[in-house]
């Protein structure tokens, strides 16, 4: 049943609920996945018939995964997920705060992967993830690079051989074009198989919010009627913005430096060797400069709306002076969690904004 803030039924009925996530599957607060009967709109998001639930158990500020999304609609994504933040009540009992968002998947709103028909050579779009991880997904094959590829759409239940053979040989072309010796014939190749713009935009936002996951699961897409890789959605961001022991204080530290030594393929590092680039980089960057900005006054924004459900959720979860994964600073209460992600973020995008516009970044 989901009820609105007056205490009105917005839907009641059957739906199924299983636990997700890797890592945040062993936390004490679980994240989870639901599943309607069909697909409805909640809460004013497109309808869809799975949905979300995110814990943030290790973001105290409960705001990371919500920021940045903020940030890729900033950047004009293709597709973001819509969210909205819900108390969770199960058996009866509320058991905190949680993040509702549709899931990343084909279909009406969301990755634009789905023909209005089927092509007569069957072969359609794709969308994949370039992951660390590959022990829950069914349809999963390696590159020529020892690469692990996760097929999400189509599903296991309708994807054909010809459509797996056809996706692996797509990637591995791309992969071969990366990873030539020749810079100059990358430089002149690589455009035709990948979204540049993507997947500079997916690594900016990345780098504002210093995610260490950056590379350890990329989602990329193909449409049915392009045959370029596109890059995104985003996606999983709890111990980004300086929230990880790991990585240390990263305040002025690229991500795509501290990211690489978790990093699943190493093809990001060969596109940065191209001067247009990084050329191209600084210009995504100062194109969206003063959106970016903006993102310090979110915060606090965000923590008001927040206010009645943190406090509701930090009764039920004591932990705000808990070390609960691998939270590099403790504030003791949340408005200083806030307050630490607040100053991080003025700071970050301060020094980005020397650094992208630094000779470096310019041909």
């Amino acid at each position: 049943m989901v009820k609105g803030l007056s205490g009105e039924v917005l839907l009641n009925s059957p739906a199924k609920l299983r636990g997700r996530g890797n890592s945040t599957w062993l936390m004490d607060k679980k994240p989870y996945r639901l599943k309607l009967n069909k697909s409805e709109s909640l809460l004013g998001m497109p309808s869809s018939k799975t949905l979300v639930l995110l814990a943030n158990y290790a973001d105290k500020s409960l705001l990371r995964n919500e920021l940045a999304f903020e940030v890729s609609r900033m950047f004009e994504m293709a597709f973001t997920p819509q969210s909205r933040y819900i108390d969770l009540f199960l058996n009866g009992s509320c058991i905190g705060n949680y993040l509702l968002t549709a899931s990343i998947a084909e279909g009406k709103d969301k990755v634009d992967v789905v023909p209005p028909k089927m092509p007569m050579n069957g072969i359609g779009g794709y969308l994949l993830e370039v992951t660390g991880y590959n022990q829950n997904d069914p349809i999963i094959f390696k590159t020529g690079f020892d690469v692990n590829i996760a097929i999400k759409y189509p599903d296991e239940k309708e994807i054909t051989s010809e459509q797996i053979a056809y996706i692996k040989s797509h990637y591995q072309k791309f992969e071969n074009v990366i990873s030539v010796q020749n810079v100059q014939d990358m430089e002149l190749r690589y455009q035709q198989l990948l979204d540049v713009n993507s997947i500079i935009d997916f690594y900016l936002i990345n780098e504002i919010l210093a995610n260490p996951d950056l590379f350890w699961s990329i989602y990329m897409y193909k449409k049915y009627d392009d045959d370029k890789l596109y890059t995104g959605p985003i996606w999983d961001f709890d111990i980004a913005a300086n929230n990880d022991t790991n990585v240390g204080d990263v305040v002025n530290t690229l991500a795509y430096n501290f990211a690489l030594r978790y990093a699943t393929n190493n093809w990001f590092s060969r596109l940065m060797t191209l001067p247009s680039f990084r050329s191209k980089i600084k210009e995504r960057w100062n194109l969206r400069k003063a959106r970016i900005e903006t993102l310090p006054s979110l915060v606090d924004q965000l923590a008001v709306k927040l206010k009645f459900s943190q406090n509701q959720n930090f009764q039920r979860w004591d932990i705000l002076e808990k070390r609960v994964y691998r939270e590099l600073q403790i504030g003791g209460s949340y408005s200083a969690e806030t307050a630490l992600l607040k100053t991080f973020l003025t700071k970050r995008i301060a020094w980005l904004n020397k650094e992208f516009n630094s000779s470096y970044y310019s041909q």
